[in-house]
């Protein structure tokens, strides 16, 4: 086990806010590279914006039913083991993708959204175990940070890959940045330390640990917010580049417009400096606002694909603004004793945010053409707003 204060150590293998945002976009990179390849490969495969949608809602329904099983998991076999296991399920999500099959696209989708979900769980853990409270608005951003070259370059990447050299090149990359993770994680030896290590062997019951969650209503606040701001990604994430791609702009301007909203990350030091300055309230109400009416814009561009690239990269703006910040109601908020329970109902967000979504928009979409989808997200962020008003005002 390395210790966190042990200064003989490089810096970068010490755990801290650094060396976590860097190991963490090691992995998001595999991540990233198929990001955009997913969602326009299903587009080839299954003909469809609604067809994509049912695809997304079913791996997004089954990534939710799993991730309840993800402490049981921590509880049988140790954080450690789990964190490893998921970086090798995430390095086998490209392998089932390349088989191009209609059972192969689905199960690496699936691979992928649930190896990521259990990572994201146990990187919470550890930051929680290894950074004080007070340091959670300087944390944030820093991880975000690293991680934003990442999901930045990563889609673009992807897809250039994919449509220009071989769909291999793209899929065998993205296993090998997977695996670079497992080698720094094991080159900067995090232990599971304080009493969750302890907790972690006892069993847990998923319906207890949920309504005890949502009996809480700061932790509600902290599940809305994260579900408004992922909606609004998991829209750029599958929609974005069929935009493009409908529009005529092509599927390298789809892997380019999810590349540069993902770069956009890089300010989120610069949000959290602004953050600490003049509150998180005041900062994630701003932001839903601001990122809700530049989307409802998008409805009204289509289908011209460069004013549509250029408003999604202003909503864009907005929505890393709540990356930046929108996880410290939920970190200031968690209870020690209840951070393994608490944590795995949390990051549920980003499944809901898929699933509710993709459920309506499928629906939506046997009727009316793709600019609805941006309507329904930009009415979603400005509620959330209006909610977001429940934020302490000291925080």
């Amino acid at each position: 086990m390395a210790d966190p204060l042990d200064l003989s150590r490089p810096w970068f293998l010490r755990p801290g806010a650094a060396s976590f945002g860097m190991m963490f976009a090691t992995g998001a990179f595999g991540r990233a590279v198929l990001l955009s390849v997913v969602p326009l490969e299903a587009y080839l495969v299954l003909g469809s914006a609604r067809n994509v949608s049912i695809m997304f809602m079913i791996v997004a329904a089954a990534n939710l039913l799993l991730s309840f099983g993800i402490p049981a998991l921590i509880g049988r076999f140790r954080r450690r083991r789990v964190y490893v296991g998921c970086i090798i399920l995430c390095a086998m999500a490209p392998v089932f993708l390349a088989t191009g099959t209609m059972a192969g696209l689905p199960l690496g989708a699936l691979c992928r959204e649930f190896g990521g979900t259990a990572l994201f769980i146990a990187q919470n853990l550890y930051m929680m175990d290894h950074i004080a409270k007070r340091d959670f608005v300087k944390a944030e951003p820093t991880r975000l940070f690293f991680q934003a070259l990442a999901w930045g370059i990563g889609p673009y990447v992807g897809v250039l890959l994919f449509a220009r050299v071989d769909p291999w090149a793209a899929y065998g990359l993205a296993a090998c940045a997977s695996l670079a993770e497992l080698f720094y994680f094991r080159a900067i030896r995090i232990s599971d330390m304080s009493l969750l290590a302890t907790r972690a062997a006892k069993p847990k019951n998923p319906l207890r640990f949920i309504r005890r969650f949502f009996i809480q209503p700061r932790l509600r606040l902290a599940y809305t917010i994260a579900v408004a701001r992922s909606t609004w990604w998991s829209v750029l994430n599958v929609y974005g580049p069929i935009y493009m791609v409908k529009s005529g702009a092509g599927e390298e301007a789809g892997g380019l417009i999810v590349g540069a909203c993902n770069m956009l990350l890089l300010i989120t030091p610069g949000i959290g400096w602004l953050a600490r300055r003049t509150g998180v309230r005041r900062v994630v109400i701003g932001a839903f606002v601001f990122s809700g009416l530049a989307t409802s814009t998008v409805a009204l561009a289509y289908p011209d694909p460069w004013a549509g690239f250029w408003l999604f990269l202003l909503a864009g703006l907005g929505v890393v603004a709540l990356d930046a910040v929108g996880t410290v109601p939920f970190l200031r908020a968690v209870r020690v004793s209840e951070r393994d329970e608490m944590t795995m109902v949390f990051v549920t967000y980003g499944q809901a945010a898929q699933l509710g979504p993709m459920m309506l928009f499928s629906v939506l979409l046997s009727f009316v053409d793709l600019p609805v989808v941006f309507v329904v997200t930009a009415i979603v962020l400005v509620a959330a707003a209006w909610t977001s008003r429940w934020i302490p005002r000291g925080m």
